[in-house]
């Protein structure tokens, strides 16, 4: 299961609904909602639509709820929550990049967008044969590939004998593509 997701606007108001079947018999609700704010600990938890928990920054979270019964016993369950929007993302060449002698290093500058939330993944990938490269957020400003074969007979769908970069930047609300 996927993470409880908000994708698009800045706060995310989470309600709690207890659909326990012993809620009788439990006498302590504790929730650390994973975002640094105060523990919730009472007897019964809200009705559902009163009382929200709102996350008002961007980011992955770790919604850990503790129920302790009659008896004494606790049980956890831990859930992720994120908060966040489609991430943006580019890559920049810098060009005079034919008839090079290989290996050959080319530096392509990463244009993610600096509202991108926490919790973005970036992989690069290339058509040279090479396997692809995966950041967490931030980025690095900067990637180096070196190529070391000729591109002559490289298959790419948008122009032969030419390799390509691409980056996807990527969170549970989405993705966005760049290529050079």
């Amino acid at each position: 299961d996927g993470p409880f997701t908000n994708c698009g606007s800045g706060n995310y108001d989470l309600f709690i609904d207890n659909v326990s079947t012993t809620i009788a018999t439990n006498v302590l609700y504790e929730i650390d909602w994973g975002d640094g704010s105060s523990l919730f600990s009472q007897a019964t938890l809200p009705l559902l639509g009163t009382t929200p928990h709102s996350y008002s920054i961007q980011g992955y979270f770790d919604l850990v709820l503790t129920v302790t019964g009659q008896n004494g016993c606790s049980s956890t369950e831990t859930y992720e929550v994120y908060n966040g929007s489609n991430p943006s993302v580019g890559l920049f060449t810098p060009g005079n990049t034919t008839d090079l002698c290989l290996p050959h290093d080319i530096t392509f500058d990463i244009l993610a967008g600096s509202g991108n939330p926490p919790g973005t993944l970036y992989t690069i990938t290339t058509n040279d044969g090479t396997g692809s490269v995966t950041f967490t957020h931030p980025p690095p400003t900067q990637y180096v590939h070196t190529f070391t074969t000729s591109s002559c007979g490289a298959p790419n769908a948008i122009t032969q004998n030419a390799f390509y970069v691409s980056i996807r930047a990527e969170n549970p609300c989405g993705f966005s593509d760049g290529i050079v």
